[in-house]
């Protein structure tokens, strides 16, 4: 897979003043905090942004994001905050959460009292899960990664010609629960793959094949009883920025399409779920491959920063959906 960070070491962009870095082992994991030096004496509460990097990638290739984040927040309110980051799976990000303060403030003189998630192509499958699962995370932005696990991982299967494909009749139809995606892992990605999770809970016709191609149904009024109390632990107030590539073939947009399409119409003004209160903006970047361009940085950047201003008086009483090509 190539580095899809690589374009961003090209695009020309303003070069911001440099953003200081320590790193920590916490809990057998080595974890870089940024801006920790620009902390000014008089703050005393601290919002952290956890980049998750791309498979083959290290934390090092995020020091990018990192940077423009933060000086973006420090030009947009003048008063310096920080954001961390740090490289590993959504269970990692939930220990360090934990342990991460008692590391860079072991005085107590700054309290975290917000988490923000950000991730890249594995990192942001991570993402997604960090946000449904883990309630101290309030915003998170996803970067060519996708929501839905089993029909990514299915067309895969599909275009490589696995045995455990073709070998059926019709082709794919016993994929799930063979040797090539056992019910282990499928169980496994019911409870944290936001499609397999909130699907679950709908009467799904079965089809012989597990690609999902088609315009998911709106749920029956028993199942949105069921689903109501689940999204609301999941996802209930949070804001979510999916940035997609426009023509990426290695995490396509149209694998996650149909469970997207179905989540914005749930968190909608008019939805089944609009009391949520759940911002979704689902932008995708025309041109792109699978790579981080700077139209998604600084889209990621806006949302971050959008997400750190704002206060109680801010907050949306239902949902809000923003869909958008750049």
């Amino acid at each position: 897979m190539a580095d899809p960070l690589k374009p961003l070491d090209a695009a020309p962009r303003t070069n911001p003043s440099p953003i200081s870095q320590k790193t920590y082992p916490v809990a057998g994991i080595l974890t870089t905090v940024f801006g920790l030096n620009g902390l000014p004496a008089q703050a005393s509460e601290v919002a952290c942004l956890w980049l998750l990097h791309p498979r083959l990638a290290t934390q090092e290739r995020m020091t990018g994001i990192a940077t423009a984040a933060i000086t973006d927040w420090n030009n947009r309110i003048k008063t310096s905050y920080t954001n961390d980051s740090q490289s590993g799976t959504a269970r990692d990000v939930s220990l360090l959460i934990d342990y991460l303060p008692s590391f860079v403030f072991p005085q107590s003189e700054y309290k975290i009292t917000q988490n923000l998630v950000l991730g890249v192509s594995l990192g942001g499958h991570a993402a997604w899960s960090c946000i449904l699962h883990e309630p101290r995370i309030t915003a998170g932005v996803i970067i060519i990664g996708c929501p839905d696990y089993v029909n990514l991982m299915a067309d895969r299967a599909r275009l490589s010609k696995l045995p455990a494909w073709t070998s059926s009749n019709p082709p794919g139809s016993q994929f799930l629960g063979s040797e090539a995606f056992p019910v282990s892992l499928l169980d496994t990605v019911r409870k944290y793959d936001p499609a397999s999770l909130f699907l679950s809970y709908m009467d799904m016709k079965k089809s012989v094949e597990p690609l999902r191609n088609c315009t998911l149904p709106e749920p029956t009024e028993k199942e949105k009883q069921a689903l109501q109390p689940l999204l609301a632990r999941c996802l209930a107030g949070k804001r979510i920025l999916n940035l997609s590539g426009g023509i990426d073939k290695l995490v396509p947009y149209h694998r996650g399409e149909a469970f997207l399409t179905w989540l914005k119409q749930a968190v909608s003004p008019n939805g089944w779920f609009s009391n949520g209160a759940v911002t979704l903006e689902d932008v995708i970047d025309e041109s792109a491959a699978h790579e981080v361009t700077p139209k998604m940085v600084d889209e990621a950047v806006r949302f971050i920063s959008d997400a750190l201003a704002a206060n109680d008086e801010d907050l949306r009483k239902s949902g809000f959906v923003r869909e958008s090509k750049i």
